[in-house]
């Protein structure tokens, strides 16, 4: 692979939220309301953040940070059980934001062939970062940046 250009990075302050499952119904897929808000959400910061950078065909790698509120209680200050237990699944999270890049930051997130996913447990400001690389080409007139949605 090609090495990798510097990153163009975004900072979303908003709850996390995974990605729900689709319900079916007569026939049809209906995403939940939920979830259709929250990538709306997401579409849109990131939409403001890239800016007027076209938008990538190429290999990307992909970082995704999810700050979450950490829980609270006896369990909670012993174990990291405790913490991942009762939180959202770790790729649901990374598949709202991942959709939420499609047509914007890439043609679909089938281009991204490295991803790195991780929550970190926060007093305050829950949200997430992410993180894009282009693994070849060139980022033609953008420069590593970094963009705060606080």
């Amino acid at each position: 692979m090609d090495s990798f250009s510097e990153p163009f990075t975004l900072h979303v302050s908003a709850d996390p939220l995974a990605k729900g499952r689709p319900r079916f119904y007569s026939g049809r897929v209906v995403t939940p309301k939920d979830t259709r808000a929250y990538e709306k959400l997401c579409a849109a910061m990131i939409r403001k953040g890239w800016g007027i950078r076209p938008v990538l065909d190429c290999a990307v790698k992909v970082e995704l940070d999810f700050r979450m509120q950490r829980p609270t209680g006896k369990k909670a200050a012993v174990s990291l059980w405790a913490y991942c237990k009762p939180m959202p699944d770790i790729d649901n999270l990374a598949k709202a934001v991942l959709d939420a890049g499609n047509e914007i930051i890439w043609t679909d997130d089938v281009r991204i062939c490295a991803l790195t996913v991780r929550k970190i447990f926060v007093e305050s400001n829950p949200g997430f970062t992410l993180r894009v690389f282009q693994l070849s080409g060139k980022w033609d007139e953008a420069r590593a940046e970094t963009v705060d949605m606080a």
